[in-house]
């Protein structure tokens, strides 16, 4: 501190920061910036005002002016790259962090952050070193401990997983709580899911009253419907739902997309922007500028599309931005948080015996909760299994689930079933280079040529709908299902084997098998999902059969019908409404049929 007056500045800045009067202390570095020029903390607390207030350009000005001063402060560099990050500058953001780490090694929150990069930026033995070593500076960092458990499961570690399963079953429950989405592929437990979940909420979040929202004196013409989404644009859920988009019925809902993922002008981006009445980007607003866009277009329901996925904005529903507001879709769980009232469901993925592990009411659709677009094409494109590196004459089990949702339960099915089967092969997604080097090792482990294992690059939508005729078979994942994929893959016309689990996440292609009529391609137990797999393997009559009954029943049952699917969620939006707006008792809704 150069002189006295300089430390009573200091000590301004201290006490309106700690009285966390932002708006003074905003007012207060910037009067230290003009009349210090040079004095980093000057910069270094405007730079923080700005970040608190969500206004990342100004704040990242500042901190490049603090750098100017001093490029030795570890400080700067780690809030330089939280404002990369905000900005969705990653890579600028791992070199901060990784300059910040340089000037002080020992920074947790540094060494967490640029994990958190790295594994953006697909980087991710790098994230798993970061992480592993961090753990190891900071053993009790559950943050850490809980994206470090995701990076092996995304590389397929095998070697960890009976470690990470048992730290599953207490991490978030008796712990602090920690992020629930990466568990979901771990373990097959509504309760735990549950318990976690709701602990999250209530540390994360603060739990809102409608208090705030005033009531309509009269039942509106139309509900106004607003869809709040990181993924409109061309991604694996809006080729589910952007028809129902287009279908709703415009004399009783007005459609508002509230967007806060990239910009990313595709096809479908396109598509969606004329499907609703209202596209709203709100992705470099703050939370209290997007709750007040939200409430001055005075949304009736609010339905969140990503709920703990990543991008996700949880965070402005907790502060009520709609009277009712819903978990759909995204997000294949209960989010636990008491300002969400409604979650989307059907009696297959969330029986009765399993109501008390969601926390939300439940709406449940009369036949699938999933939406399909039963417009969606697949042109004849000619190509061979050789344009695939698959075997002209094998039979071909595919699995195009992500990486992460791969244990080695079921992996060890599906090398079992290699064994007994000749000429057959596993067709995978390739999803990272770590987890095909780890997968083809526990291939050989199992005593399994590893070149029986062939990656499927990833392609357009199109592109990788046509390539399903290529299949022979579709073997799903235990925990974590495939989902879109089971909607991709039976659209295309390829059988799916599905085991049903006890949680949402494990039970959504049986809801898609039985509303199909296909309720004998769904296992109950490991030894009869491998022996329906052999069974199809081996029995060219029978698989042939089910393949002809699963493309009549595309034309006839419910499962890809947009019309009927938008006509019974519709029915629900209204019941729901009428619920609030009447003060009824808020219960389980049942969607009746016509």
């Amino acid at each position: 501190m150069k002189n006295n007056s300089e430390k009573i500045y200091f000590d301004a800045l201290l006490n309106e920061f700690n009285k966390k009067n932002i708006k003074n202390f905003k007012k207060l570095a910037l009067l230290v910036t003009k009349k210090f020029p040079h004095y980093i903390v000057g910069w270094k607390a405007l730079g923080t005002a700005y970040t608190i207030i969500e206004n990342y350009v100004e704040s990242l000005n500042a901190f490049k002016k603090a750098v100017e001063i001093s490029d030795q402060d570890a400080e700067i560099f780690y809030n330089l790259g939280i404002v990369y990050t905000k900005l969705g500058k990653l890579i600028d953001a791992e070199l901060a962090y990784k300059k910040s780490i340089t000037i002080n090694p020992n920074n947790p929150n540094a060494l967490n952050n640029l994990g958190n990069t790295l594994s953006r930026l697909n980087k991710l033995d790098e994230a798993v070193d970061v992480f592993e070593n961090l753990l190891k500076i900071d053993p009790s960092n559950l943050s850490s401990r809980t994206q470090l458990i995701y990076e092996y499961c995304k590389i397929c570690e095998f070697k960890k997983f009976d470690e990470n399963l048992k730290l599953a079953t207490t991490l978030g429950i008796s712990s602090n709580s920690v992020d629930p989405n990466p568990f979901l592929s771990l373990i097959d437990n509504p309760d735990l899911q549950f318990q976690r979940a709701k602990k999250f909420a209530i540390e994360r979040f603060r739990q809102s009253s409608q208090s705030l929202l005033i009531k309509p004196s009269i039942l509106p013409t139309k509900i106004r419907i607003g869809y709040f989404s990181a993924d409109f644009h061309n991604f694996p859920g809006m080729y589910l739902m952007t028809r129902m988009l287009e279908l709703h019925n415009r004399e009783e809902f007005e459609i508002f997309a509230f967007s806060y993922g990239p910009d990313k002008n595709d096809e479908m981006r396109k598509r969606i922007v004329l499907a609703v009445d209202h596209f709203i980007d709100i992705s470099k607003m703050s939370i209290r500028d997007t709750i007040r866009c939200v409430r001055k277009n005075k949304i009736d329901i609010a339905i969140h599309r990503n709920g703990y996925t990543k991008n996700s904005k949880t965070e402005i529903f907790q502060y009520r931005i709609a009277p009712i507001q819903i978990n759909y879709l995204g997000y294949p769980g209960t989010l636990g948080a008491d300002f969400i009232d409604y979650i989307i469901a059907d009696k297959n993925i969330i029986p009765q015996d399993k109501e008390q592990f969601y926390l939300e009411k439940i709406i449940y659709m009369p036949h699938c909760y999933q939406p399909n677009d039963d417009t969606r094409k697949i042109p004849f494109i000619d190509t061979k299994r050789e344009d695939f590196n698959l075997p002209k004459n094998a039979f071909v089990l595919c699995s195009f689930n992500q990486s992460y949702k791969i244990n080695p339960n079921e992996f060890r099915i599906w090398m079992k079933i290699l064994k007994k089967v000749n000429n057959s092969v596993l067709w995978l997604l390739k999803s990272n280079k770590w987890a095909i080097k780890n997968l083809e090792k526990s291939a050989e482990l199992n005593g399994i040529d590893p070149k029986r294992i062939i990656f499927a690059e990833k392609l357009n939508h199109i592109e990788h709908l046509s390539r399903h005729k290529h299949a022979d078979l579709f073997v799903d994942t235990f925990n974590y299902n495939a989902h879109t994929t089971a909607s991709d893959a039976l659209w295309a016309g390829l059988p799916l084997v599905t085991k049903i689990g006890k949680q949402f996440s494990a039970r959504v292609p049986a809801s898609l098998l039985i509303t199909l009529d296909l309720s004998e391609l769904v296992a109950q137990t490991e030894e009869e999902y491998e022996n329906l797999i052999y069974e199809l393997a081996t029995n060219p009559k029978k698989l042939k059969f089910i393949k002809k009954k699963l493309i009549t029943n595309i034309k006839t049952k419910p499962l890809f019908d947009s019309q009927r699917y938008t006509k019974y969620f519709e029915k629900g939006l209204k019941e729901v409404y009428k619920n609030y707006f009447y003060n009824h008792t808020v219960k389980n809704l049942h969607i009746s049929e016509d």
